[in-house]
């Protein structure tokens, strides 16, 4: 059981994180409003269509590396799991795509 809350609290913990960064978008982006240039409202808004793609693919690659999706939490289910490496890969890949943004937003 406490393997299935801790995959429910990583999909919680993304999504979180997501969800905080976004408003701190938003949050910038209305605070600059139209004094801010082009450039960084482009930015801005590409970071959250990439934010969002990143991290909900992330969330889904959670459930669906095993087949039942039960065997994420319970190896001893018949199944399929990926090789933990690709899970491995998606985390590594959503935290390391958004360490430099974040740095970049703390400098706006």
């Amino acid at each position: 059981m406490a393997v299935k809350y801790n995959i429910l609290s990583t999909a919680v913990l993304v999504l979180s994180t997501m969800f905080a960064k976004a408003s701190i978008c938003f949050f910038l982006l209305r605070l600059l409003g139209d004094a801010a240039a082009k450039k960084r409202k482009i930015f801005l808004y590409s970071l959250l269509g990439v934010l969002f793609v990143y991290n909900i693919v992330d969330v889904i690659s959670l459930f669906v590396q095993c087949s039942p999706t039960r065997k994420v939490w319970n190896r001893k289910l018949p199944g399929t799991c990926w090789n933990p490496i690709i899970q491995e890969g998606f985390g590594l890949m959503q935290g390391g795509t958004f360490g430099r943004p974040a740095f970049r937003l703390s400098r706006y």
